[in-house]
């Protein structure tokens, strides 16, 4: 019993004793150059086309969004998340984070606006 009640103030105390951690930390917990690094279409655009920082965004968003419905779920973020080797139980505090602050029509979703504001934030 006391497991459990620790294990559900567990996303608590994370929070609340990280009061600076912000949307840009998250970001940067799904290490977005890092991912794109093996693929080809990515290397071709900073390589060679020098794309800037918002058409790599554009980019990011696009290869994963694996449903091609222009707005990236939780489960799309999750697959990210463990493609970089992220712990399972890490990754559902930062998806949480994410969407709770990103999320800005609070649809459950991230549209290319939104994902992009919360990377510039």
């Amino acid at each position: 019993m006391t497991f459990l009640f620790i294990l559900m103030l567990f996303p608590l105390v994370l929070v609340g004793s990280h009061a600076e951690y912000t949307i840009k930390d998250a970001w940067n917990e799904f290490h977005v150059e890092d991912d794109m690094q093996e693929d080809d279409y990515y290397k071709l655009g900073t390589g060679y086309l020098g794309y800037t920082s918002h058409e790599l965004d554009e980019f990011y968003f696009d290869s994963h969004d694996l449903d091609h419905n222009n707005m990236l779920d939780g489960l799309e973020l999750h697959h990210s998340l463990d493609k970089q080797n992220v712990p399972s139980s890490k990754r559902e505090e930062l998806i949480d984070f994410i969407l709770s602050k990103a999320d800005e029509d609070k649809d459950g979703y991230l549209d290319f606006a939104e994902f992009l504001n919360s990377r510039t934030k």
